[in-house]
């Protein structure tokens, strides 16, 4: 299976996993979405790594995927150069219904 299409199933998996598993005060949550730059066909497209309730997590989730690249490089993606984490506001008035 493409790297891509197998990486946008896994983080489809984790946004259903996630919407249903939430904690959240009053209506409103965040999620943290990790992106890396040049893993799909465009090299300078951003592209989903994963869906996190806790920033800390995506974090974390960077660092477990730069322990791969220990061959290549220390840090083979890094924080605003070509890793992002974007803070996503989910609204919904039936959170636990």
């Amino acid at each position: 299976m493409h790297f891509s299409l197998a990486l946008c199933l896994k983080v489809c998996y984790i946004i259903k996993t996630i919407t249903t598993q939430l904690t959240h005060e009053g209506n409103m949550q965040n999620v943290h979405v990790l992106q890396l730059q040049g893993t799909g066909e465009d090299e300078y497209a951003y592209e989903n790594a994963g869906v996190f309730v806790k920033y800390e997590d995506a974090v974390t989730k960077l660092a477990n995927i730069n322990s791969e690249y220990t061959e290549v490089k220390e840090a083979f993606f890094t924080l605003d150069d070509n890793a992002r984490i974007e803070v996503w506001e989910l609204e919904d008035d039936d959170w636990g219904y």
